[in-house]
């Protein structure tokens, strides 16, 4: 069964959460339940590092998707960072780069979005 490592740490005072491994229908919920997390005590920006994940598929896309939804009602971000270039890809195919902040480092997205 796929699986999917998550990691929770700050960076600079932001909320980090890493995740590694497949991203799909059975693994999404538990990325949704930690962003939810911080995103429901409305952090004013938190980070998804995903430079560790091998797979998304649909589900996974749109827990992000909802996750950047939830942050921008309430004037938050939500950042992602260390794309692999098949995550990448698939924002572009999909049509949804646009919505998202995208850094290469965790350093890069705090610098950015909080200047």
């Amino acid at each position: 069964m796929p699986e999917i490592a998550l990691k929770e740490a700050a960076v600079e005072g932001c909320p980090t959460v890493s995740a590694s491994g497949e991203l799909n229908i059975s693994t999404a919920p538990e990325l949704r339940e930690a962003l939810m997390k911080y995103l429901k005590r409305r952090e004013p920006l938190v980070l998804l590092n995903l430079s560790g994940l091998e797979f998304m598929d649909t589900s996974g896309l749109a827990t992000i998707i909802e996750a950047h939804l939830q942050a921008e009602r309430y004037g938050g971000k939500l950042a992602l960072v260390g794309l692999q270039e098949r995550i990448a890809e698939m924002l572009e195919v999909t049509h949804v780069t646009a919505l998202f902040h995208i850094f290469a480092t965790e350093d890069e997205a705090v610098k950015a979005l909080r200047a």
